[in-house]
């Protein structure tokens, strides 16, 4: 204390509190809260008026309750609209430059640990803040128990709904153990923590460092769930078969598989029309399957509860659907076209020939086998240069051209191109073959047909390379061209074809066997978890230009891409005198993406269901005219409708999602909810005060269930709708922990450190020695004396007192186990946090927490799953848990009221 004059006023202080061993009731005249009560202390006195007596103060506890009913509806429709910004976030996607692949900006574990669980536990978080600030700094009891008793509704009652929601046999298993391992560890850790700084490390006083690696576990948390994730902290992670996947596109989530086999027949050549028009009819049904994200499952929970109609996804229409398909394929039809090809029909533009072959077979397929079709073909110069028929100076191969012709029911035929050989030493030389014109025959009479490519633009045109068989040749991933880049673009594989394919190439050269080694480097993608390293070498024989190394896949239901690298080494061969070599690129690098053609597609019909309101789970909205109109529809509930008007019309009033990306609206709601979660505090602590309960009963009971049971919603319909239990449990978990790490974290962060470093007034000085004063006697002398015994001479207290600061609250305990905080400068020493019941409530629900995970684990040990299974065993277990909430209440309560 910098003002020594003072110290008088504050012994004052602390013999005008010497009964006094709490701070005033909030519903007692001359106290209130940060809102309430509306009336002020007129209110207050007449609960205290003898002519009311004590009816009046129940009368106030029952609209008290149904002020805080009505806010808690108030909160739903905010963070509804909260949720609907963060699924816009979350779910932006960026297309990589030059290609058709996209990826989501948000890794979804990050998302669902950073902002999901924020929009889930914001009132809870918001009111560990609020009732932060709004005490001047002090500690309350509402925030910290309702963020404890949210966290023991949640993984008691919460998981046990989730248990017994399958049918009869039906199971979710957790299938990324090890992001569920990352997060229950932290979601228990979390609470031991608290014991730790509350009882342990520095009893009933948070220190600045203690609060700040509180919140500090929170990035933590999240770094090492996305590493996790990412496979980094177990290679040998469990791989997840393509099945139990969904494909995420925008606010859908769909069966992948679904999708695969009808957008692969939708595609195919020869799918006749009625084949067209009855897999658009199950792709209609089949986007009706497409499952809501974690946001939208929270929404629609909230939205039942207040009477709204859930957020639902329109089917396209199965006639606009064609003619739009028709129109992201470039409006082309399956006609009669030709194309360069394999011997098995497969297209084929790339074709190589040693100079000693004389001549090059090129094989053309035609499409339809029926009727007669003609085919022109011509050649064409590159670096290799033709020269005509019977030429004195012979080029690199014979100019010529012609014609091919189909009889009804043939398929293929070939083209011959006759190549001169000669003795020089040279580079690999090319020249292309094009196939310029069809005729086909329809009812006898000829129609001249553009040719047509519904696959690959130049499949119409086939490039020839004429390899010099002199040399043994180089070796490498792409031929050496003047001003070529110094790295290869990736190789795109996709993870559902099981193996990458990589060319690797021959040049300047064929001539005897040559072997190449090929080592793999991990990126973002291991080798053992995304695909399978070989080990054995390339081999090319005499003459041989071209081979490919396919490496194995392994299944990990990708959402993002992953990269590795292969790279060519130790090139060699049998030849004594002339050696190969290895050319400029040697690395290829490869992405392995889920499926980037089947995400083109599944993203064009996607632009195509917003684009015809049919905008699948619209958890947005374009505009404040739609906001309010929406507002202003009464739903599936008329009275729903008419209590929470006034709610959806204030609410209205928020940005919409499709400003700014969704940020604009993030924040704006965060404000509406911090407003609405200060009246939920104050309406709780009047209501417990008018009853007779104490905060902490008020937090775990109803504060705590009013906050939570919109997440029990939403567990409970991704239990029901997910193929795994990843995000029933994962969001409880992960929710738990984050509540901690933030909810405590922040507040505690900010009031340690305004205590801890002297930032506190005057004032607050006062009120702090006043409140905790409180703990002390004064003998008839004046010496102060602590609750054990200790005695403090009343020197401490004159005008001029010793510079010392307070004694630390770690002091030596009296007689009665009571802690003696001494006084130097009679100045606060920080901030206090009085372990006192909440410590008891914390180990109470430590102890049933690692029981409840001891459940699932037995669970998925005997039954194999975590939620589900036999209907018997699953409510003998969900009971187990239920009883587990109410072992916590109870507990908690009778530590409250000083029972235990």
């Amino acid at each position: 204390m910098k003002d020594p004059s003072k110290h008088a006023k504050h012994v004052l202080i602390l013999l005008a509190a010497t009964a006094w061993a709490a701070r005033d009731k909030i519903c007692h005249p001359g106290q209130s809260g940060l809102f309430l009560p509306f009336f002020g202390d007129s209110e207050q006195e007449l609960s205290t008026a003898a002519e009311w007596g004590r009816g009046f103060l129940y009368f106030r506890a029952l609209y008290y309750l149904l002020g805080l009913l009505w806010f808690f509806l108030g909160v739903s429709i905010i963070a509804d609209i909260f949720m609907a910004a963060i699924e816009t976030i979350t779910s932006k996607e960026k297309r990589v430059p030059g290609t058709d692949i996209t990826y989501k900006v948000w890794n979804a574990t990050v998302a669902n640990l950073t902002l999901m669980a924020l929009g889930s536990s914001a009132p809870e978080i918001l009111l560990s803040v609020i009732e932060i600030l709004s005490n001047d700094f002090f500690t309350g009891d509402l925030g910290p128990s309702t963020i404890v008793g949210s966290a023991a509704f949640n993984l008691f009652c919460i998981i046990a709904i989730c248990v017994v929601s399958l049918p009869d046999g039906e199971t979710r298993k957790i299938e990324e153990v090890t992001v569920y391992k990352v997060t229950g560890f932290f979601s228990v850790f979390a609470y031991i923590w608290l014991l730790i700084i509350l009882m342990v490390s520095s009893p009933d006083i948070v220190e600045p460092w203690e609060a700040i690696l509180t919140f500090l576990f929170f990035p933590l948390l999240t770094a090492l769930a996305f590493a996790a994730d990412k496979g980094w902290l177990d290679k040998c992670a469990s791989k997840v078969a393509p099945e139990s996947r969904v494909t995420a596109i925008g606010g859908l989530h769909f069966h992948s598989y679904d999708f695969r086999e009808l957008m692969a027949k939708l595609r195919h050549p020869h799918t006749t029309h009625e084949e067209r028009q009855e897999i658009i009819a199950k792709l209609s049904k089949t986007t009706k399957k497409a499952k809501p994200s974690r946001a939208v499952q929270r929404m629609n929970a909230t939205r039942s509860a207040i009477g709204k109609k859930a957020i639902q996804q329109n089917a396209p229409d199965p006639a606009a659907l064609e003619k739009y398909l028709a129109k992201i394929s470039g409006g082309k039809k399956h006609g009669p076209r030709a194309f360069f090809s394999d011997a098995k029909g497969k297209i084929n533009t790339k074709y190589a020939l040693l100079e000693s072959d004389g001549s090059v077979t090129l094989n053309v397929t035609r499409t339809p086998p029926t009727g007669t079709m003609k085919v022109k073909w011509s050649t064409r110069d590159g670096t290799a240069k033709g020269s005509d028929p019977g030429a004195a100076k012979k080029g690199d191969f014979e100019k010529s051209s012609g014609e091919l012709v189909f009889t009804d029911g043939e398929n293929f035929q070939s083209i011959t191109v006759t190549v001169y050989d000669d003795v020089e030493t040279e580079v690999d030389e090319v020249f292309y073959v094009d196939l310029i014109s069809l005729e086909c025959t329809t009812d006898g009479e000829m129609e001249e047909t553009q040719l047509i490519d519904l696959k690959n633009e130049d499949n119409r045109t086939a490039e020839v390379t004429i390899i010099d068989d002199d040399e043994p040749g180089v070796i490498a991933f792409q031929a050496p061209k003047e001003g070529s880049p110094t790295r290869l673009p990736p190789v795109t594989a996709s993870e559902k074809a099981g193996h990458a394919k990589i060319r690797v190439g021959r040049f300047n050269g064929a001539n005897g066997e040559v072997h190449v080694d090929c080592k793999f480097i991990d990126g973002s993608a291991v080798n053992g978890k995304h695909y399978k390293a070989s080990n054995h070498p390339i081999t090319f024989h005499n003459t041989e230009v071209e081979k490919f190394l396919e490496v194995e896949l392994l299944h990990t239901g990708l959402e993002d891409g992953v990269e590795f690298t292969v790279q060519l080494e130790n090139v060699r061969s049998d030849h004594k005198e002339r050696q190969p070599s290895l050319g400029h690129h040697t690395k290829q690098i490869v992405h392995v993406v889920a499926d980037a053609d089947e995400k083109k597609h599944m993203d064009d019909i996607h632009a195509y269901l917003q684009a015809n309101d049919g905008s699948g789970f619209a958890v947005g909205s374009q505009g404040w005219a739609h906001q309010f109109q929406e507002a202003l529809d009464p739903g599936d509930s008329m009275v729903l409708h008419i209590i929470t008007l006034p709610w959806k019309l204030i609410f209205a009033t928020v940005a919409p999602t499709s400003y700014a990306g969704g940020w604009l609206c993030f924040f704006q709601a965060l404000i509406y909810i911090g407003v609405v979660t200060a009246f939920i505090g104050d309406l709780a602590a009047l209501m417990g005060c008018c009853l007779g309960l104490k905060d902490v009963v008020t937090a775990i009971t109803f504060v705590a269930l009013g906050t939570s049971l919109p997440d029990a919603f939403a567990s409970k319909a991704a239990t029901i709708n997910d193929d795994s239990a990843d995000a029933a449990v994962g969001n409880v978990t992960g929710s738990n922990a984050v509540n901690v790490f933030l909810g405590l974290g922040l507040p505690w962060s900010i009031a340690a450190i305004y205590w801890g470093f002297g930032l506190y007034s005057d004032d607050h000085e006062e009120a702090w020695l006043k409140t905790y004063g409180g703990k002390y006697a004064v003998a008839g002398d004046g010496t102060i004396v602590g609750r054990g015994g200790t005695k403090y001479p009343p020197a401490v207290a004159t005008a001029t007192p010793a510079p010392t600061r307070m004694m630390d609250v770690r002091g030596k305990l009296g007689p009665d186990g009571g802690r003696n905080i001494g006084f130097g400068e009679t100045e606060p020493i920080g901030f206090i946090v009085p372990a006192g019941s909440l410590g008891l409530s914390v180990a109470v629900f430590t102890i049933c927490a690692l029981t409840t995970i001891a459940v699932l684990y037995y669970r998925r040990v005997t039954i194999g799953a975590e939620l589900g299974g036999p209907k018997a065993s699953a409510k003998r277990h969900a009971a187990l848990l239920v009883g587990l909430w109410f072992v916590y209440v109870v507990a908690s309560i009778l530590s409250t009221e000083g029972m235990i």
